[in-house]
């Protein structure tokens, strides 16, 4: 066990000058540094998550959101991400470009990327949330936090992951650097700023780290067994400079956000806020998707977590009920605390979901929920913290099955990811033979696929939507990925009018591999594909 680093709690009254900006910056990078007891840990971890994450490296072709960028770059989406408050997204591709890196074609190096920082930000939380880890315990915890299997889903979708990766690490950052002098205020919360122009998913992230954080401090307040380092109570200055960064860091965001999109039209449903009458709906189904993701391991019903790995979690939270029990003395704190321990992984789970629950999404994206591996951290840590009747080599050899059924599950998500490119790619080949050969072939300029696929329940099913898309259910992915694979110059997918036409053709005609499933009508092809993947 990691010996605790304790601070002194009184300051002497003599008069200390405030810091320059050359000795913030040092102090800054100390506190981002790996630290001498984490460097066994940390590199533990890293070989766990490349481990996990490794299989991406080597499959990193037709995923869902390469297409369009390939052709026209991210600049051809700027107004997308304007609208959708990724300005920095679009900025940081441009600088990518003045060095030569483009994420999706170097894809090892982003799996490198991606791997490093996920484990060094999950080493960041946990060295803020406590001191008292074993090595072992650590590297697993790491891992946990990293390559949960619901994080996977951001690596399929080559376009986004370098960038939804940074932003996770530089919210964490942020926090980890917060302080109460104006140096440390600008910088922390103009670092937070930053990951938000990025993307906004980790206020979700960042939302689930606050609740364990007040959750873990009321807990070693409430139990007073043990000494603890001024940082981890309810009453030192980190506790409120995190809020500080947290508050200041969305101001600055949504004065930028507000330059930026000066005269851009909303986004339409993803801006709009629910009605007050939708929104015990919208909660009812927020209650509906944890207790998938606690209980049953699915997304969208389809199992993607083993059951008796979910039993770990829920093991943890009784063992530290017990211990509370067993330590009772005051029977009011007795209450309190253990209302904490069950009360705290419901609150991060909706802080998990965050935004669809209040605004107009029709749907919870897979990506709205890595923070996943954070709540199941933070129960850890909170029975950790708890516990002292049973030892510390059962939560090690439990987090050791996790962390193994973690990175298997990653393995055949990104595994499953190739073999629907297999067959996309296979099945794209046969399609553009088969329209060869009719006498118009020369004069088709766009396709109309009709009845796309969804890989989870086709005959040989792969993991699931979201996760394991299929390009062929999406219409801005065919055209470009058809051209990608045969060579032939296909335009983007067609206007409104030649969609409903190929819907017309497609209703009560039998369906690919027909002999007139697919035909040209003009400049349009048409292709009479069966949703759930027919035989093919």
């Amino acid at each position: 066990m990691n010996k605790p680093i304790l601070h002194n709690a009184q300051s002497k009254t003599t008069a200390v000058p405030p810091p320059d900006f050359q000795s913030v910056v040092r102090n800054l990078f100390s506190v981002l540094l790996i630290r001498k007891d984490e460097r066994r840990s940390f590199l533990i971890a890293l070989v766990l998550v490349a481990f996990a994450r490794a299989q991406a490296a080597f499959d990193f072709i037709y995923a869902v959101d390469d297409y369009r960028q390939i052709i026209g770059g991210l600049s051809s989406i700027y107004e997308l991400l304007l609208k959708q408050g990724r300005f920095g997204t679009y900025w940081l591709s441009k600088l990518f470009d003045i060095v030569g890196f483009d994420p999706m074609r170097a894809p090892f190096v982003t799996i490198v990327i991606s791997v490093f920082l996920s484990t060094w930000a999950a080493n960041l939380v946990l060295r803020l949330w406590t001191y008292e880890l074993s090595d072992i315990v650590r590297a697993l915890l790491i891992a946990v936090i990293a390559a949960h299997p619901f994080t996977a889903e951001i690596l399929t979708f080559r376009g986004i992951a370098i960038y939804h990766i940074l932003a996770f690490t530089l919210v964490v950052v942020a926090v980890a650097i917060s302080g109460r002098s104006v140096w440390r205020i600008l910088v922390s919360s103009l670092v937070f700023s930053t990951a938000l122009t990025l993307y906004q998913i980790p206020l979700n992230y960042i939302s689930v780290f606050v609740c364990f954080d007040v959750a873990l401090r009321a807990i070693r307040h409430l139990m007073k067994s043990e000494r603890v380092p001024v940082d981890y109570t309810l009453h030192d200055r980190s506790f409120y400079d995190r809020f500080l960064t947290i508050f200041v860091g969305c101001a600055f965001y949504f004065v930028l956000l507000k330059i930026s999109t000066q005269g851009v039209p909303p986004l339409g449903e993803r801006s709009a806020v629910v009605e007050s009458y939708e929104i015990p709906g919208r909660l009812l189904y927020g209650l509906n998707a944890l207790y998938g993701h606690f209980i049953t391991g699915t997304i969208y019903g389809t199992p993607l977590v083993p059951k008796a790995i979910l039993a770990v979690p829920l093991l943890f939270v009784g063992v530290t009920l017990g211990e509370i029990l067993i330590r009772a003395r005051d029977p009011r704190n007795t209450a309190i605390a253990i209302a904490i321990v069950v009360a705290t992984p419901v609150i991060a789970g909706f802080a998990m979901l965050g935004a669809p629950l209040f605004f107009a999404m029709l749907w919870f994206p897979p990506r709205m929920l890595p923070q996943i591996g954070l709540v199941w951290a933070g129960v850890t840590v909170m029975a950790l913290t708890v516990c002292r009747v049973m030892p510390r080599q059962f939560f090690t050899a439990a987090l050791g099955v996790v962390a193994f059924s973690f990175i298997a599950q990653n393995n055949q998500i990104f595994i499953d990811q190739a073999r629907v490119a297999t067959r996309d790619h296979n099945l794209a080949l046969r399609l553009i033979e088969r329209l060869e050969g009719q006498p118009n072939f020369t004069a088709m300029k766009y396709i109309a696929l009709v009845g796309g696929r969804d890989d989870s329940s086709a005959p040989i099913p792969t993991g699931m939507w979201g996760f394991n898309d299929s390009n062929l259910s999406h219409p801005w992915a065919v055209a470009p990925m058809l051209t990608e694979i045969t060579g032939i110059a296909i335009k983007s997918p067609p206007n409104d009018e030649a969609k409903a036409e190929a819907e017309r053709y497609c209703q009560g005609r039998s369906h690919w591999p027909a002999r007139d499933a697919a035909i040209i009508q003009g400049e349009l092809a048409i292709v009479c594909l069966q949703t759930g993947g027919a035989p093919e």
